[in-house]
């Protein structure tokens, strides 16, 4: 590819095909941090209840995370 050569090699689909973009990191970890954190709530309040949290479960849901 340096060498600007067209070969079987440098033909396969994947050569020269480019990554999606990740999201940045802060995003990230805040969400996975807003997930367990949630779930540590949905825990608590099962436990003192002993009712499902229907709520934090509506949350999660409507946030993709379930």
């Amino acid at each position: 590819m340096l060498l600007d050569r067209k070969t079987e090699l440098t033909r396969l689909p994947w050569v020269g095909e480019r990554s999606p973009r990740w999201e940045p990191e802060p995003l990230r970890w805040l969400g996975v941090n807003a997930a367990i954190g949630l779930n540590r709530a949905a825990d608590y309040f099962e436990r003192r209840t002993q009712r499902p949290a229907k709520l934090i479960d509506k949350i999660m849901e409507r946030l993709g995370m379930y």
